[in-house]
């Protein structure tokens, strides 16, 4: 793939990434302000029901208001009370009876009036203190019971003699309340006083179905089953909730609605309730806002610290609000993609121009840099042959001293041969002439001259093998340094001749060349080797890499004053396939900066050194396949030089 398709690739890729982030953002704004209109409508939908609820408590306020204020009603509701204290309380006697039909008798026009006018389902006078019906307009037939742990509203009217409005569930039913106090003139002293509590009330289930049609919305008011179970009568139970079950702790009081069975079956209402917000769910595959919030009665709006008595649930169809929120997500996405497509011709455009113009530059640029590579190549060529000059030469100089040292030995050696006794002999017997017989046999020094010629040819001979050594040690000498030649001539087209060689002969011949003896330094030599195998290696570049080796390790210790100079040869085999040798020394040592830098061409730390020597030892290894390597204390802590080679386990030879 090309350097531009790269780009052009990874810049769609960016971009794509930066739509969809795009897209995903609008998407999450659009359900946050989807979220958000179905919450303002929820509170909308519940400050109707409670202004609703307000207003309907005011008009039962009213309604009582209006009956209590007859001087008739409440002189008959005084009377009546006063029998019934006279006849022992609660539902009274006769008297109480008597007046008790006339209340009613005398309430039943207006009563019939407002029911039918306003709604009002109940009428009830209560008598003081606390809660004891008198009358229930509605239910005539139900009186004198005791009601002060239901009608909480009843016993703050008759306590505080105020009036009260609120929600509460009596005995039979829930009721919405109106309570008002009852005045009258009492017949023996004339003074106002207070005779009891009236009570006007309705239900959720008249006010209900009016408040849904102004909503558009279904409504469902539900109380709690520990409520239920507080104020209602259980005798009254299967009656007030014939047609409802509990449904997941709530009784049904009131509903009204489309669907409402499959929306109270909601998983929902018990996190409803105790979370109030607006919820989106589907019903019948059609979205509904669904919003739920607590219901408080007469007491717990009193005492916040009581739970609420239930949860009023408003729904309504949310199919405008989704369908707008799927057109923003949809538009969004349709912009996203032709934003993408036109950005994408663009950078196509761009990174075409661009790569056009790159490319000449960079065709223009390749062009220099073939004709800067021509002088290069040239350049290192003409280096290169000066480094293998070099290298040659350093390591024909390594040899060449040895060769010198071996004929100035050599010299001195023949300077002082016996050559010259045989010469006396000759003079002397030349001299004696015809008398050499009977000088031998007759005169003292002639008969010594057998045993001087036999002691003569023995040192003439040890000489001569001496000799014929020394000129050997020279051949080899000179041998290696055509071997060197040849070998520079090698790298230039082959790899240098592979043959076994005796790793014991290499490393005396590398003592022999830099003229180390015993008497200069203590050789040891270590082979961590079960049995010292010839190896196939290129020979003479493994010599010339340990004479320069061992060359080193002698100068590093020619300036030491110690009385013995160690030189360490140890080889070992690593693992099967690696031959390791180093060379060891005892002298000057080499600091830690000087470790990475010896190896370079022309670096050197000794006087009058040139830095060729490790150089080329250095790339004779790497041809062998191995590496070279060093490693110091420090200063005056002496070195050693490793040396790594390829050894193939199936040539081991044990000798």
């Amino acid at each position: 793939m090309r350097g531009s398709t790269k780009i052009l690739l990874f810049l769609s890729l960016f971009i794509a990434a930066s739509d969809g982030t795009f897209v995903y953002i609008n998407y999450f704004n659009s359900k946050e302000a989807l979220q958000e209109s179905l919450q303002l409508q929820g509170q909308e939908q519940r400050r109707s029901f409670e202004l609703t609820l307000a207003d309907i408590e005011k008009t039962m306020a009213l309604m009582a208001t209006y009956v209590s204020n007859d001087p008739r009603i409440s002189d008959l509701f005084l009377r009546g009370v006063i029998a019934a204290k006279k006849e022992g309380g609660g539902p009274g006697g006769p008297e109480t009876a008597v007046l008790r039909q006339q209340l009613y008798n005398l309430v039943t026009p207006s009563w019939l009036k407002v029911t039918n006018d306003f709604q009002v389902r109940q009428l009830h006078f209560h008598m003081g203190p606390g809660s004891t019906s008198f009358l229930r307009v509605h239910r005539p037939d139900r009186f004198g019971d005791t009601m002060d742990q239901c009608r909480y509203t009843v016993v703050a009217v008759n306590d505080k003699l105020k009036m009260v409005t609120g929600f509460e569930t009596g005995r039979v039913v829930s009721g919405i309340r109106g309570v008002v106090p009852v005045f009258s003139t009492d017949p023996q002293t004339g003074e106002k006083i207070h005779a009891g509590a009236l009570e006007a009330g309705t239900s959720f289930a008249t006010i209900l179905p009016d408040l849904a049609r102004r909503l558009s919305a279904g409504i469902a008011v539900l109380l709690t089953e520990e409520h239920v179970r507080a104020n209602v009568w259980p005798e009254m139970m299967s009656k007030a909730f014939k047609d409802t079950v509990a449904v997941d702790g709530f009784y049904i009081e009131s509903v009204t609605g489309h669907d409402s069975q499959r929306i109270l079956k909601t998983e929902s209402l018990r996190d409803l309730f105790n979370n109030p917000r607006t919820i989106l769910i589907e019903s019948n595959d059609i979205p509904m806002a669904l919003t739920g919030f607590p219901l408080r009665d007469f007491r717990t709006n009193n005492n916040r610290d009581l739970p609420p008595t239930g949860i009023v649930l408003i729904w309504s169809a949310a199919t405008d609000q989704v369908a707008a929120f799927q057109n923003a997500v949809w538009l969004n996405i349709f912009y996203a993609m032709v934003g993408f497509c036109v950005v994408e011709i663009l950078l196509f455009m761009s990174v075409s121009l661009i790569t056009r113009h790159l490319t000449r530059i960079i065709d223009r640029r390749s062009e220099q840099l073939v004709q800067a590579q021509d002088k290069l190549v040239e350049q290192a060529r003409n280096v290169g042959m000066a480094e293998v000059a070099t290298d040659v030469l350093h390591n024909v100089g390594n040899v060449l001293n040895s060769v010198t040292v071996g004929a100035s030995s050599l010299r001195d050696h023949i300077s002082g041969s016996r050559i010259g006794g045989v010469h006396k002999v000759a003079d002397l017997l030349q001299e004696k002439g015809s008398t050499v017989g009977h000088f031998i046999d007759e005169d003292e020094t002639g008969k010594k001259l057998p045993g001087y010629l036999a002691s003569l040819s023995d040192q003439l001979d040890n000489e001569q093998s001496e000799s014929l050594a020394k000129i050997d040690a020279l051949r080899k000498h000179v041998e290696h340094i055509t071997n060197i030649v040849k070998q520079q001539q090698d790298r230039v087209s082959t790899t240098g001749l592979q043959t076994l060689v005796d790793l014991r002969e290499i490393l005396e011949d590398a003592l022999d060349i830099t003229q180390i003896s015993g008497a200069q330094c203590l050789i040891e030599k270590q082979w961590d080797l079960p049995a010292l195998p010839l190896i196939r290696t290129d020979g003479h570049r493994l010599l010339q890499i340990l004479v320069n080796l061992t060359r080193n390790a002698s100068q590093a210790m020619s300036d030491l004053r110690a009385p013995v100079r160690v030189i360490t040869f140890h080889a070992e085999i690593t693992d099967e396939e690696t031959l390791r040798i180093s060379v060891s020394d005892s002298g000057v040592g080499i600091s830690s900066e000087n470790l990475t830098r010896i190896f370079q061409h022309g670096f050197t730390t000794k006087k009058g050194g040139y830095g060729f020597g490790l150089h080329g030892a250095a790339n004779s290894a790497i041809e062998m396949g191995g590496k070279l390597y060093a490693h110091s204390e420090g200063p005056g802590e002496g070195a050693t030089f490793t040396l790594e080679i390829p050894f193939q386990p199936e040539e081991k030879i044990n000798v």
